[in-house]
């Protein structure tokens, strides 16, 4: 279940302008810091699907600090 809304939210970003993609993926690292595995599961995963979606903003998103 995890996995696929990784994918949704990969393939919503898409559509979304590069400042609120960031904004999504700064509130994602914050599920990343939590310290229960399914929550930095699923973190990692939405990672993973937006950077899969929106390659471009890789630079922008390796500013977010952990």
């Amino acid at each position: 279940m995890r996995e696929t809304c990784a994918q949704v939210l990969g393939v919503t970003t898409i559509h979304l302008d590069a400042e609120t993609v960031y904004d999504i993926a700064r509130r994602i690292v914050q599920f990343v810091t939590r310290p229960e595995w399914e929550v930095r599961h699923g973190g990692l995963l939405g990672l993973k699907y937006i950077l899969a979606a929106r390659r471009v903003c890789l630079e922008t998103l390796q500013t977010i600090s952990f």
